[in-house]
């Protein structure tokens, strides 16, 4: 691949990138109404990474055009070396934040009450972690000292970090073996819903977009074990942030679901906080035991009228009996209606044998 075709490839994906990324603000700003989250924050920290590695590279490769590569392993530019040597930072780590951002998204949708699903979430988010500190130490200490790695000395640049292929296999696994565990965890939600084979299919597709991340990854990681790690540097700097910039995509995309499902008049119902609120206008309660459930309850529905988006993720906890069998509160749910989530708790109130049933509800926007 030619020089100029490798930077006009970049560009490209950079501006889709940057596209999407803007896209995903303007529906969370101004159609839903609401503040960006943690997960949009680390969508651009995500695409800061991507711009500083394509910036390094283009440094680079234009260096490689005045000081052509001896051999496949030397340089005589240490311009090139140190920019060769920057951009591994900024790709290895930054691969990781498109994940920290899916991750973060997984811990606002999950309630604490689902505790198997948190824990889940609490091994991926060490791993996650662990992964991308493990990465950044990989890229510091495969060369020691660190100057060998843009030194002009033949037998110390053999060993700097553009020339390890166990750099590469070492990192590339970290990063691949995070995208699986976050491409199963869906499933494991998928396993407390109570779905119509349709609605099934739909939510998989929509969780499934990692397999394209996976899938580019996958084929970088083989197209440089095919070549014996002997790619040239234009091919690999656009296979480079191909990956980056479909991992920042994918990690956007179910953020921008609603201008499909969606009107514009729907997303102004969206409170800044990202709570939708409203009342279905309940009768008045008259006795004393109403009143009292009528504070406890507080009822908030949402409705819904497509039901082709109803279903529920449901745990019921052991009986929770205070003040004598007062109230008991046998259960607690979580409903998927259109694109809310609508936490629930019933209590039972109960007073001299006699009980009443109030319903508790809390609708929260999906994604």
């Amino acid at each position: 691949m030619k020089f100029s075709t490798a930077i006009i490839a970049q560009v490209v994906l950079l501006t889709l990138t940057l596209s999407i990324t803007l896209l995903r603000c303007f529906v969370r700003l101004r159609l839903e109404a609401r503040a960006l989250t943690l997960s949009d924050y680390l969508v651009w920290a995500g695409y800061v990474f991507t711009l500083a590695f394509v910036i390094c590279q283009g440094i680079a490769l234009n260096a490689a055009r005045t000081h052509p590569l001896v051999d496949a392993t030397y340089t005589d530019s240490v311009v090139y070396l140190k920019a060769v040597y920057a951009s591994c930072f900024f790709f290895d780590f930054g691969l990781f934040l498109p994940k920290a951002s899916i991750t973060a998204f997984y811990w606002w949708l999950i309630p604490n009450v689902f505790r198997n699903m948190r824990l889940l979430l609490w091994v991926t988010t060490t791993y996650l972690v662990l992964a991308a500190v493990g990465a950044v130490f990989v890229d510091i200490f495969i060369c020691y000292p660190v100057e060998y790695n843009w030194s002009l000395d033949y037998e110390k640049q053999g060993q700097s970090i553009w020339n390890s292929w166990t750099d590469f296999w070492i990192n590339w696994t970290l990063n691949f073996s995070a995208d699986v565990l976050l491409f199963l965890i869906p499933f494991f939600i998928m396993k407390s819903l109570q779905l119509r084979q349709r609605q099934k299919f739909g939510l998989i597709g929509v969780f499934s977009l990692g397999l394209i991340t996976m899938a580019i990854s996958f084929g970088r990681f083989m197209i440089y074990s095919v070549s014996n790690y002997d790619l040239g540097d234009n091919d690999g700097a656009v296979l480079c942030t191909a990956e980056m910039c479909t991992s920042l995509i994918v990690a956007s995309l179910p953020g921008l679901k609603v201008l499909i499902t969606r009107t514009v008049a729907n997303h102004h119902s969206r409170s800044t906080s990202g709570y939708n609120k409203s009342s279905e206008n309940p009768s008045q309660p008259t006795s004393r035991i109403a009143k009292m459930s009528a504070r406890l309850a507080r009822p908030r529905t949402t409705s819904v009228d497509d039901s082709e988006f109803e279903f529920e993720l449901v745990t019921v906890n052991p009986t929770d009996k205070q003040n004598n069998g007062k109230l008991v509160t046998p259960a607690r749910s979580m409903d998927f209606e259109g694109d809310q989530i609508v936490v629930k708790q019933d209590f039972t109130v109960e007073l001299g044998g006699n009980g009443k049933n109030y319903n508790n509800t809390t609708s929260l926007p999906f994604v």
